[in-house]
């Protein structure tokens, strides 16, 4: 990695030099490291403003549950940002996470549900949507209405700073990333954006006749690239970062894409994935 680290809007933005998924030495490859992101970020802002609009709305009411997958970014922001509003949250976690998410989910005073280390994204899904019609209460974090001027908001603040790369490589893991991925797409026609989506979750695929392709990455190759990244470059990445990794060596040579300077987001750290590296 680069001495001089960029700053993506208060996001780590990183000029990789070991890792290099080509053969063309004059390709630069970097990532955003969308798992630092500070308090403030685009998502707390989003947590922020679901929570603000299902009470206008009438959605949401004091002491009620908002039911999270996982700890994503967008969800650690509703586990510390509820009990401002009155409210809590229930974080559907797998039976083997680390044991640090227990604890820290705990210490916000957050509550826990396990689901079996197997569970696809459609096991999830089913979980969440269960416990929200079996308690008039519960609420999935997922549908909870949001300000969707926020994402242009964010695409305006990144326009001037950004590395001017000809390949974007994305996770449109979870429904919440789509209208950013499209929001960019759109004020930068020139720019070749490719969705990834980790086998298994097909059921969060919407329109994405804005992107230049989707590719479908398995879970051994997702593995496989993100423990590379880690003894190449010393980083720590999630297997959602490690699909990001493998789509962006399948794709870079390849006559619709290569050679270009390539942008990876990285949404997840090992600490954040549900799959132990």
């Amino acid at each position: 990695m680069d001495s001089a680290v960029l700053f993506l809007k208060n996001t780590f933005f990183c000029v990789l030099n070991r890792f290099t998924p080509t053969a063309y030495p004059f390709v630069r490859y970097a990532f955003k490291a969308e798992f630092n992101n500070p308090s403030a970020s685009i998502q707390d802002r989003v947590a922020v403003s679901a929570l603000e609009e299902g009470f206008r709305s009438q959605i949401l009411r004091k002491d009620d549950t908002i039911v999270c997958k996982g700890l994503s970014k967008k969800n650690l922001s509703f586990l510390q940002l509820s009990s401002l509003f009155g409210l809590r949250t229930l974080h559907i976690l797998p039976e083997n996470c680390p044991s640090s998410y227990k604890s820290f989910v705990e210490y916000c005073g957050g509550d826990i549900k396990f689901i079996p280390s197997s569970a696809t994204e459609v096991d999830y899904i089913d979980r969440v949507n269960r416990l929200c019609k079996e308690n008039a209460s519960f609420h999935s974090a997922d549908t909870l209405p949001a300000d969707q001027n926020l994402f242009e908001e964010m695409i305006d603040e990144d326009k001037d700073n950004r590395m001017h790369s000809s390949l974007i490589v994305a996770p449109i893991d979870r429904d919440d990333a789509i209208p950013g991925r499209k929001a960019f797409c759109e004020k930068h026609p020139d720019t070749k954006v490719v969705g990834v989506l980790l086998e298994g979750q097909e059921s969060y695929l919407q329109d994405t006749s804005f992107l230049k392709a989707v590719v479908k990455v398995d879970r051994d190759s997702a593995l496989k690239r993100a423990k590379q990244f880690l003894s190449e470059e010393g980083i720590s990445v999630g297997i959602i970062s490690g699909a990001v990794l493998a789509a962006t060596v399948t794709l870079i040579g390849k006559q619709d894409f290569g050679p270009s300077d390539t942008e990876m987001i990285f949404t997840d750290k090992a600490f954040d994935s549900k799959f132990r590296l």
